[in-house]
């Protein structure tokens, strides 16, 4: 019997989702939910673009309702962060869902924390979050690296690339690498919120560090000026790693009798090529190397709760919801 893969969101990363499900061996339903008729039809370009598509059976309509089937084997929510827990709500109250994978950043409300929690223990519903690096083999191998005990300082530094929206994904790496959970956030933020590049949402700039048990510790930085770049910067007592994601490498200093330097390669995984290995090693295993979905709280909330308090304090508003996604 053919398993049942359900979309809701069909921006620009839904799509990716999509094209990358078209990669599936075992053919399976495919059913792509979107109010937008243009979204649907550039998702459909893109998925069509993939050779094997026809494999699988397809289906694309404008909302919940109007889906022909009640039980999925995975849903995934590619919406944006303001509507994903009324999503959440509405396909659980209609449909039946094994497994959930979830974008971030998860939810704009702190309540929709534990409201979204108790839903998916109420429907025996599985959730994950996509925060991708986990499964990068570099990120994978620098873990290894890593000596149990042994502090781990990590930066990321750069120019506008969006610490509020993708500040999730460096302290979900962070969190993977060190298996700690960052307790104490210091905020030393520009007192200034600039409008994102995604209509309704903000974005901020400046510095903030958080540490953890052990000596460990993560610092965000994103200047407001100069052209877009990033660089993640790993340092432990036997190595230094500086990479460079976008432009595909890597540099590395380790001591061993002495201090070795050289250059390495960094290979970026795009979501076109992650969604059909994460399905997979759910049907297969029943998880996967995302994040879990409590995990993914724990690291989100006091993240949320800072941003929110920053916000707040700038725009001299009272609000309980944090317009980042």
């Amino acid at each position: 019997m053919r398993r049942n893969i359900l979309i809701i969101g069909a921006g620009q990363i839904g799509s990716r989702h999509l094209q990358a499900l078209a990669l599936l061996k075992e053919p399976c339903y495919l059913y792509l939910v979107d109010p937008n008729e243009a979204n649907l039809l550039t998702a459909r370009q893109r998925f069509e673009s993939v050779a094997g598509y026809e494999r699988h059976q397809t289906s694309f309509c404008s909302s919940i309702e109007k889906l022909t089937t009640d039980k999925f084997n995975l849903a995934i929510i590619a919406t944006t962060a303001d509507i994903r827990a009324h999503v959440i709500q509405s396909l659980l109250k209609a449909k039946e869902v094994k497994y959930l994978v979830l974008e971030k950043v998860l939810f704009q409300a702190l309540n929709d924390y534990k409201l979204i929690e108790d839903l998916l223990q109420k429907h025996n519903t599985q959730a994950f979050v996509n925060c991708p690096r986990r499964m990068y083999d570099f990120y994978k191998e620098v873990k290894t690296s890593i000596t149990p005990d042994t502090p781990v300082q990590m930066e990321i530094i750069g120019n506008s690339w969006g610490l509020a929206c993708n500040g999730i994904h460096f302290i979900d790496l962070f969190s993977y690498l060190t298996g700690a959970d960052i307790f104490r956030w210091h905020n030393n933020l520009q007192k200034e919120i600039i409008k994102s590049k995604r209509s309704g949402y903000i974005e901020i700039v400046g510095n903030i560090t958080g540490y953890s048990s052990g000596g460990n510790s993560l610092s965000l930085t994103c200047y407001k000026e100069g052209p877009p770049n990033i660089s993640v910067r790993i340092s432990t007592e036997r190595f230094r790693l500086t990479i460079s994601e976008g432009l595909g490498k890597a540099y590395k200093e380790e001591i061993s009798q002495e201090w070795k330097a050289g250059e390495i390669v960094f290979n970026v995984l795009y979501q076109s090529q992650l969604t059909n290995i994460i399905t997979e090693q759910l049907f297969e295993t029943g998880s996967c190397e995302l994040t879990p979905f409590g995990v993914s709280s724990t690291l989100h909330i006091p993240f949320i709760k800072m941003v929110l308090t920053h916000y707040n304090k700038v725009s001299k508003s009272i609000t309980d919801i944090c317009p980042i996604t």
